[in-house]
């Protein structure tokens, strides 16, 4: 704007002194050149009549003055410049600038050239004040422009913080979910249709997967139930020899531990699609934790382990989650903990409601290290197998029971320290045993 404007008072000037020029040459064409008295009077009569006519000068080839007859004050200072051609040119008397046109003419037949000057202390007033009005101004157009700037910034972004808020919240257990598609026809709204068709596509494959897992899981269960069958049958047979009968027992592990296998990846299969259905019908829960540590006992007491449960006394006589899913979730971290504590260690499974309803089962064993911690609820994840009795398992035992604590809604942690012990716990954070639950079934 300053730039603009000074540019333009310049301009303007040079045109008005141009235009100056311009009324004395024809002034000087029209006489004729014999009458220089005629001349010099209708030339005062015109410098009369100009704006800065006193400022209006013409000078011989030489320099020398020829109109007016005599210098004054305010013309001798300028001075002059003989010139060819008509040119413009700044000078500076004293602190005042002027703008000066020098332009070729005739005056009495004879050669000649023309000044016309003209101060510039208007120009330089009008632009000083708007110098100081700018840069009075320049906070106030810094905080506007910022403010509008920041506001057109979170315009501009709100459709991709709705983007990644919305990709945030899509996860492996909920791939039918789509970002949202802005309705303005820009890069943003490609990029939304492209990610909706990448996330299409990968329901679509692991959709497959899980299917094919699920379909294989439940087809190879009979061939492993037939296989197992013959071999205990084969057992019966009093006629083996004792090598024979170690290949048929081995055979019989076998199967067993493959059918446990095929049970739990359809387990996880039918949990990955969703296709689930749970009614959360009150479970006794001492019943359910004595039966499952019955169940353990004799494992333990063969480690030379000791096992026990404790209940609180005030606790609620009922939970409000499937029996089945919990002496399976109780079932897996007890099988943990006796593979993961060595002879003469010590097992205890508590419950309490004090803040919710809460199962531990806490073991005094060899711990997890600090960076096997993150990965333990991965599928087929094991820690180190010197560090552990671990060639029953295949990793798939806490991925499962992950899976129960999170179709009640409640949370699966697990506190440990190498050569320490671990603490499995499992928290429901809203218990009352006496109102129906709200958000214990999915499917």
């Amino acid at each position: 704007m300053w730039f603009v404007l000074a540019g333009s008072l310049l301009a303007w000037k040079d045109r008005t002194l141009g235009m100056r020029a311009s009324r004395v040459e024809a002034l000087l064409s029209s006489l004729p050149d014999q009458r220089i008295d005629m001349l010099n009077l209708r030339l005062d009569e015109l410098v009369g009549i100009l704006p800065e006519g006193q400022l209006i000068q013409i000078f011989n080839k030489d320099g020398k003055l020829l109109f007016p007859m005599a210098a004054s004050p305010a013309t001798e200072v300028l001075g002059s410049t003989p010139c060819a051609l008509p040119y413009m040119h700044t000078i500076r008397v004293g602190k005042d600038e002027y703008r000066q046109l020098c332009h070729p003419v005739a005056y009495g037949g004879a050669p000649a050239y023309l000044g016309a000057s003209s101060t510039m202390l208007e120009d330089k007033i009008l632009l000083d004040t708007f110098t100081s009005a700018l840069c009075k101004m320049i906070p106030v157009i810094l905080l506007v422009s910022g403010v509008g700037g920041y506001w057109l910034g979170r315009r501009a972004l709100r459709p991709i913080n709705s983007l990644i808020t919305e990709a945030q919240n899509i996860s492996t257990s909920d791939l039918s979910r789509r970002l949202p598609v802005p309705a303005a026809n820009d890069e943003l709204r490609q990029l939304a249709i492209e990610w909706n068709s990448l996330l299409a596509r990968i329901q679509t494959t692991l959709s497959r997967i899980t299917q094919f897992t699920a379909d294989a899981s439940h087809e190879l269960r009979s061939p492993i139930a037939y296989i197992r069958t013959t071999a205990e049958y084969s057992l019966a047979n009093p006629g083996l020899d004792g090598e024979t009968r170690e290949a048929l027992l081995e055979i019989v592990d076998e199967t067993r531990s493959t059918s446990d296998l095929l049970d739990n990846l359809l387990t996880l299969a039918r949990a990955d699609a969703d296709y689930v259905f749970v009614e959360a019908d009150e479970c006794d829960v001492e019943p359910a934790i004595q039966e499952v540590c019955a169940r353990f006992e004799p494992l333990a007491r063969d480690k030379q382990q000791n096992l026990h449960w404790e209940i609180a006394e005030d606790v609620g006589p009922v939970l409000r989650m499937n029996a089945f899913h919990l002496r399976r979730l109780l079932t897996i971290l007890l099988d943990n903990a006796i593979k993961f504590t060595g002879a003469g260690g010590n097992i205890v499974v508590r419950y309490d409601t004090t803040a919710g309803a809460r199962l531990q089962v806490a073991d005094d064993g060899i711990g997890i290290a600090a960076g096997d911690l993150p990965k333990v609820f991965d599928r087929f994840y094991r820690v180190d197998a010197a560090r552990s009795d671990t060639r029953d398992g295949v990793g798939l035992g806490l991925s499962i029971a992950k899976w129960i604590a999170e179709l009640y809604l409640g949370t699966l942690t697990i506190e440990s320290q190498a050569n320490k012990g671990t603490v499995v716990t499992f928290h429901l954070p809203s218990f009352d045993p006496g109102v129906p639950s709200r958000h214990t079934a999915r499917k």
